[in-house]
């Protein structure tokens, strides 16, 4: 089955959210039933953040080839993310995309 532009977001806001959260705090997690639930709720989150991405790509009448293409030049700007600068409330986004655009290879 060929991958739709739904597909290519979600996936990529679970690799971020995983990055961020799920690998973070799974450790600190014993119970594996808590753990997963932990995990489902993350990307119950990462696929409610997604929708927004996936309705820009469609207006914009992107294809998911093009979408994938797209993603992955910010995928090497994900792995700088840190929850520290993303969970400080002094920390406005537009200066931590600053801090972050140098890693795209746009």
């Amino acid at each position: 089955m060929e991958s739709t532009v739904a597909d290519v977001v979600v996936d990529f806001y679970y690799a971020i959210f995983g990055h961020i959260f799920t690998s973070r705090f799974s450790p600190e997690i014993e119970d594996r039933l808590k753990r997963d639930d932990m995990r489902r709720e993350i990307e119950r989150c990462a696929g409610a953040a997604s929708r927004s991405l996936t309705r820009f790509f469609a207006n914009e009448q992107m294809n998911a080839g093009d979408v994938t293409n797209v993603l992955e030049k910010l995928k090497p700007v994900c792995d700088h993310i840190e929850l520290a600068a993303i969970s400080n409330p002094h920390v406005v986004p537009e200066s931590l995309l600053a801090e972050l655009e140098h890693y795209t290879g746009c």
